[in-house]
């Protein structure tokens, strides 16, 4: 009463999670602004939060349209018939699920003649049975499908219908892998702001996708799974942190941990590895680590995060049936990690033919900073 103005109450970033950078309205605060009196119009402190916040959002929307203008350049020179095209080989093999299902109908017949060998044979076009097989899951181009249907939908209305693997197929591809790391990025970076300042976080980010191999997975090879792996690990990760600091997990964060997990498997299934890995990130001891796996253990979160990922893999159940006769198959064969049992981590961290310190020296700050924090009683991971 009295013409006071009317506050919600702003939510503990460190408690409940992140939050979208967003502008408030006039006549609004912001959450963070301080103060109980503060007049309806923006303040001053107000003003500078809205200057910084579309600063961020500028940042990440630059790093996009970077990232997406030099991917199409980097592919604009070359051969698409070669291990450089974008969908050439093992990227051909994740792709061919968009055009079977939406051109082609997994027709093979009506598949481009010699569509799998001028695609690099990463998969198979069976014209004596009309099969179309690859040994990929449907993972990636599950999560190209957006980026499918509006590219194919503007070039019907532009220029007409065209074959599989043309113009708009490689573009898709060029677009799909930059925007959706661009996201990861950010999901990050949210995270990251939970416990840092803004400058570090960015600095943090920027850095993990400039000096690693995800700068090359995204601009030189969109076609592979790593990129499209990248976004779903911070998904989950943010999914993760949300639902961890709910009092109780709700059916709606069982359902998208479910999802999330259930799309990590089937875009790679050695990404199992990540799954079991997520479950420490944030803990000191693995008394914390079993008192928050402990929290979701409950037969309904259970069941609802199962059913969320038996849905995700059902199309891929009934595709096996198709291509190799059988609801569950291994079509990997004859393929592994020889050196599973005898690991060579010399070669790994410092070999100059794909090292990781030679070709990713970010990892080597990584390294030394888990170090600092470890000593210093912080937080590794």
């Amino acid at each position: 009463m009295g013409g006071d103005v009317p506050r919600r109450k702003p939510k503990a970033v460190c408690e409940q999670g992140f939050r979208l950078y967003r502008i408030p309205r006039p006549g609004r605060y912001a959450a963070g602004d301080h103060g109980s009196g503060a007049p309806a119009d923006l303040s001053k402190a107000t003003y500078f939060s809205i200057v910084k916040n579309v600063g961020v959002l500028a940042f990440f929307l630059c790093l996009l349209g970077l990232n997406v203008f030099l991917t199409f350049n980097y592919h604009s020179h070359g051969s698409r018939q070669s291990y450089h095209g974008a969908l050439w080989a093992d990227r051909g093999g994740y792709f061919v699920y968009l055009p079977a299902t939406f051109q082609y109908g997994f027709d093979a017949a009506k598949f481009p003649a010699k569509a799998d060998s001028l695609a690099g044979h990463g998969f198979t076009i069976d014209n004596s049975s009309g099969v179309v097989r690859t040994k990929y899951t449907y993972g990636v181009a599950l999560l190209e499908v957006p980026f499918y249907l509006t590219a194919h939908g503007i070039g019907a209305i532009v220029g007409g219908r065209e074959p599989a693997f043309g113009d708009i197929d490689h573009a898709v591809v060029c677009v799909a892998s930059p925007v959706l790391v661009t996201v990861g990025i950010y999901l990050l970076f949210l995270l990251l702001r939970i416990r840092h300042n803004e400058r570090t976080s960015l600095m943090s980010v920027f850095s993990l996708f400039a000096g690693s191999n995800l700068f090359f997975y995204t601009v030189g090879d969109p076609g592979m799974s790593h990129a499209f792996s990248f976004f779903l690990f911070a998904a989950l990760l943010s999914a993760q942190n949300r639902a961890f600091h709910e009092t109780r997990i709700s059916a709606r964060s069982a359902i998208i941990l479910g999802a999330l997990a259930g799309l990590i498997l089937l875009v790679r299934p050695t990404n199992i590895i990540f799954l079991v890995a997520s479950l420490f990130v944030g803990f000191h001891t693995l008394h914390e680590v079993v008192e928050r796996s402990w929290k979701f253990l409950s037969p309904s979160n259970i069941a609802w995060a199962a059913r969320a990922a038996a849905l995700v893999w059902l199309p891929q159940f009934v595709y096996w049936k198709y291509a190799f006769g059988s609801y569950l198959t291994w079509p990997y064969t004859n393929e592994g990690f020889t050196e599973l049992t005898s690991p060579k981590f010399d070669l790994f961290w410092f070999s100059t033919n794909n090292g990781a310190l030679p070709y990713a020296p970010i990892f080597l700050l990584i390294l030394v900073g888990m170090g600092i924090l470890w000593r210093s009683g912080e937080k590794v991971l």
